[in-house]
């Protein structure tokens, strides 16, 4: 066996292991991340985040208040971007009282009991959803700014934690 012909199959293994696995898998845009999402408790978005305004730069604001509500909010700080959103309920549970907050013409808000999609497009002030999930559940979010993943232009809760993905669950 040559070298060249050695070196082409352990590269191939080497790759074809992690896909056997189930350790990665390719999304939309052909990224390649873990199989599940980042797992969080739900406190963790507790309490609106301190530092939201609706003239902060962007980002995902996400919180869950404290009658039980959760919030989702982007801004801008002044400079037009796109925010793209799926929200998934696992568990069981149900999405209820779904509500597009200032949202203008080119925003679009869909959601049923089992969750929601919006996409933004956000250039002054805010854009956000309010919905209700009764406890015992997880969501699951998949959260992006112009296209990409910027897990360091989300923040949960009132600490402002970032959960280190645009694909996480927050779970009771």
């Amino acid at each position: 066996m040559s070298t060249r012909f050695s070196v082409v199959v352990s590269l191939v293994s080497v790759l074809a292991l992690p896909l056997a696995t189930g350790c990665i898998v390719v999304r939309k845009g052909g990224a390649k991340e873990s199989k599940e999402a980042v797992q969080l408790p739900a406190t963790t978005a507790d309490d609106r985040p301190a530092g939201f305004q609706e003239t902060s730069g962007p980002g995902f604001w996400v919180w869950r208040g404290p009658k039980g509500g959760w919030h989702v909010r982007t801004t801008t700080g002044g400079k037009e971007h796109r925010f793209h959103g799926e929200i998934a309920v696992r568990g069981g549970g149900i999405m209820t009282d779904l509500k597009a907050n200032r949202n203008e013409l080119n925003d679009r808000v869909k959601g049923n009991p089992s969750g929601a999609a919006f996409e933004f497009k956000t250039s002054g002030f805010e854009d956000g959803i309010d919905f209700r999930v009764e406890p015992g559940n997880c969501l699951e979010f998949d959260l992006k700014v112009d296209g990409k993943a910027q897990p360091n232009k989300i923040f949960l809760g009132g600490h402002q934690t970032s959960p280190g993905s645009h694909w996480f669950k927050l779970c009771d």
